[in-house]
């Protein structure tokens, strides 16, 4: 047969494992960098500096949208974090109301120390660019450790010590960050559902100052750095969740819609599961040659696909069109792409195209 080449679909296999869908998802998030610092600065005397850690993990219930695999929401529910021992020392000459001009010594210093952390109230809206909003409702409480207080004047030391387990504080020891935020990687996509990991992300930048009641001594204390938590889960990909909005099962075995047209297809072309219509590409002459001209979809693709060619249906033999056959070297049919891709054959041999996913687990 001469002229226009025979345009053919081929169908894709399609294979998933079950999954329950959920619109909140546990997660639980494991420390695994954090490093920040902390100083003390009396007006009239010194400045003390201590750098510590934090480890642990905390639980949350997250909101997640497979179709665009962004979080919506998360609440922190649990979790039990430490934090290395600091002390901080200070040396200041201060006016004591009643005492005069003194040289007194400051020590505080915490072992032992573990906190929990939960959101107050509802869950935490996030922003399209993953900030945690609200983030002053998700606090850290004291729960065990020691405390200790050390106030030298004149040679004499007075101490004070707290055992937080059995004298907890009477309020929180205030927002575990100044800028919280969520990012989230698809580590591995098996078909119909996605492997996730996700990183969430502290930054603490704080300075308050107050001056000492009855003396001439303000106190600075600031608190900078940084922790990384990471969770991972298991949620519908993409495609999946396009399964489920359709009215399928994950679990569904049919590679084809009722009309013979394979889903993973549709899917890729932003169209209904039950379109039964043919899809955007056909074969013409164009000044006597063969043309094959594919129309991607304006919203851009929502699965890599690939065309693919055969000159001898019997041997069951498809290769992947190269892309130089592509005109003007437009040939990236990956996600997102949009537009039109069109292939010259200035041969007149017969050959065959089917349009796949890329992906064949699909």
């Amino acid at each position: 047969m001469n002229g226009i080449p025979f345009v053919c679909i081929a169908t894709v296999s399609l294979f998933a494992s079950c999954y329950a869908v959920a619109a909140e998802i546990p997660v639980v998030f494991t420390i695994v960098e954090s490093e920040r610092t902390g100083s003390i600065r009396y007006s009239t005397g010194d400045t003390s500096e201590q750098t510590f850690q934090h480890t642990g993990s905390m639980e949350a219930t997250l909101s997640f949208d497979p179709a665009t695999q962004s979080p919506t929401a998360i609440r922190f529910t649990a979790g039990l974090i430490s934090e290395s021992p600091t002390t901080f020392k200070n040396t200041a000459t201060m006016y004591l109301h009643g005492l005069g001009i003194k040289k007194v010594v400051f020590e505080q210093s915490t072992t032992g120390l573990q906190m929990r952390v939960n959101t107050i109230g509802a869950a935490h809206p996030i922003s399209p660019e993953g900030k945690i909003l609200e983030n002053d409702r998700l606090e850290s409480f004291p729960i065990a450790g020691i405390l200790t207080a050390k106030l030298t004047i004149d040679g004499r030391t007075q101490t004070q010590e707290i055992n937080v387990a059995t004298n907890p504080p009477d309020r929180t020891e205030g927002p575990v960050g100044t800028d919280l935020s969520l990012q989230v990687f698809e580590e591995s996509r098996n078909g119909r559902t996605s492997n996730y990991r996700i990183a969430f992300i502290t930054v603490v930048d704080t300075r308050r100052s107050e001056f000492m009641p009855n003396t001439d001594t303000a106190v600075t204390r600031t608190l900078n750095g940084s922790s990384l938590a990471e969770a991972t889960f298991n949620a519908p990909s993409p495609f999946g969740q396009w399964l489920l909005e359709n009215g399928y099962e994950l679990q569904h075995d049919g590679t084809q819609n009722a009309a013979g047209i394979p889903l993973a297809l549709l899917f890729a072309f932003n169209l209904p599961a039950n379109y039964s219509g043919a899809l955007p590409w056909k074969a013409e002459l164009e000044n006597g040659k063969p043309m094959l001209t594919l129309q991607l979809p304006a919203s851009g693709l929502k699965q890599a696909i690939q065309i693919e060619s055969c000159s001898e249906l019997g041997s069951g033999i498809w290769e992947k069109v190269h892309p130089s056959a592509f005109v003007n070297g437009q040939s990236d049919l990956s996600t997102g792409a949009m537009g039109q891709r069109r292939i010259l054959f200035t041969d007149t041999y017969c050959l065959f195209y089917r349009i796949t996913t890329a992906e064949n687990n699909l």
